[in-house]
């Protein structure tokens, strides 16, 4: 007797123990495939997410992990008296900085208040600037020129920042003469490494490092030494400031 007879003898005699059975094997058998269709496509779903998510430390740490960086800047000049305003942006390229750009100084351009020459030991050195004895007039701020006791108010003392020092405050921009020395006003929020950025107008950068500074107001000397656009910022703990220029004419 071969199986399919066996088979038929068993659903004669037992018909409804003979069929229990079918239906309890096909339905363990659907309930297998639809667990595997299941995990098939959710280890799908996972690797394509995987494949096309981008991970939240990547895209927040930009250009401050171990990677190298330059610098590209631009700005503008805004003639309704807002003053210089330049954003400076890290990023990871291998692109030279941008090339400045040159404007003509006009009547109403600010000109950097100038010094006779640093001590030569000076003159590479964060100094402390004195705020109590030479609060400045106004500050450019916020995009917009702050009276002294306004801009006091609303700094939040976070972030660094740089400003030349002129007679009429301390601004983003300004003219300087050639040979002249000028200071370069900036806040620095915690004690950090410092460092100086300067691109001059044939688009060669400076690097100075001037070790570790304390928090609070200092200032730097900037030489003009050479005719046309000299654009600086600097870095505590490798965050930038933003960006000052100098038209060495």
């Amino acid at each position: 007797m071969d199986s399919n007879q066996v088979n038929i003898v068993r659903l004669l005699q037992h018909p409804r123990d003979y069929l229990g059975g079918i239906i309890i094997r096909n339905a363990l058998l659907i309930l297998i495939l639809v667990f595997c269709v299941a995990v098939i496509s959710a280890a799908q779903g996972q690797s394509a997410a995987l494949g096309t998510s981008t991970d939240a430390g990547e895209a927040s740490s930009g250009s401050y992990g171990e990677t190298s960086i330059t610098y590209s800047s631009s700005g503008y000049y805004d003639d309704q008296g807002s003053g210089y305003s330049f954003n400076t942006v890290p990023r990871k390229t291998t692109t030279q900085v941008a090339q400045p750009q040159t404007i003509q100084p006009s009547t109403t351009s600010p000109a950097a208040q100038t010094f006779q020459a640093p001590q030569a030991t000076g003159q590479q050195e964060a100094l402390t600037y004195n705020i109590l004895a030479n609060q400045p007039i106004a500050v450019f701020y916020a995009q917009a020129i702050q009276p002294w006791q306004t801009f006091v108010s609303i700094f939040p003392k976070n972030m660094p920042m740089l400003w030349v020092n002129t007679q009429a405050g301390w601004q983003w921009y300004a003219t300087c003469p050639l040979g002249g020395w000028a200071q370069e006003i900036m806040f620095i929020p915690q004690t950090a490494s410092l460092g100086v950025y300067e691109v001059y107008p044939d688009r060669n950068t400076k690097y100075y490092d001037y070790g570790y500074a304390t928090p609070g107001y200092h200032y730097i000397w900037f030489n003009g030494d050479t005719p046309g656009r000299h654009t600086l910022f600097i870095t505590v703990d490798k965050i930038p400031s933003n960006a000052v220029a100098f038209d060495v004419i």
